[in-house]
């Protein structure tokens, strides 16, 4: 029984001997947000931002633990804990992203939303108040728009 044990000590020795040195924990040398300017053009907008990882030779690694992302302005947009931003209203902010004490930020843009469907109707309901019959008014709805 004690040689067998010795042997095990042994083989333990060897196989750990054969392994050499435990690999490093790679570091995170830099956090890239691969856009630097979002532009959503409508409130409720949503786009999802897209990060790199980079090692200190610059080449990309698998997405760590946790990322932390944080809205400057959360009345304009908010993002969520997986890069999802959501417009709220006009205006710009930045989105920024961390990890460990590694950070990146993209401006996002809210523009107003155009609202196209409303504005040609108000323009067709004048054109009809105008109309002097029924049968110019079918005209004018009819009539394409420039």
């Amino acid at each position: 029984m004690k040689e067998s044990r010795g042997a095990a000590w042994l083989t333990a020795a060897l196989l750990l001997a054969a392994c050499g040195e435990p690999l490093a924990p790679v570091s995170v040398s830099a956090i890239d947000i691969e856009q630097t300017t979002v532009m959503l053009d409508a409130v409720n907008g949503v786009s999802a931002l897209a990060v790199v990882i980079r090692d200190a030779s610059g080449g990309a690694l698998p997405k760590p633990g946790t990322l932390v992302w944080t809205s400057a302005n959360t009345a304009v947009a908010t993002v969520d804990a997986n890069g999802v931003v959501m417009a709220h209203a006009q205006g710009d902010t930045y989105i920024r992203v961390a990890y460990e004490a590694k950070k990146d930020s993209a401006l996002v843009r809210v523009r107003a939303e155009v609202a196209f469907t409303a504005r040609l109707e108000t323009i067709q309901n004048r054109l009809l108040d105008e109309a002097s019959t029924a049968a110019d008014a079918a005209m004018v709805v009819q009539r394409p728009m420039p």
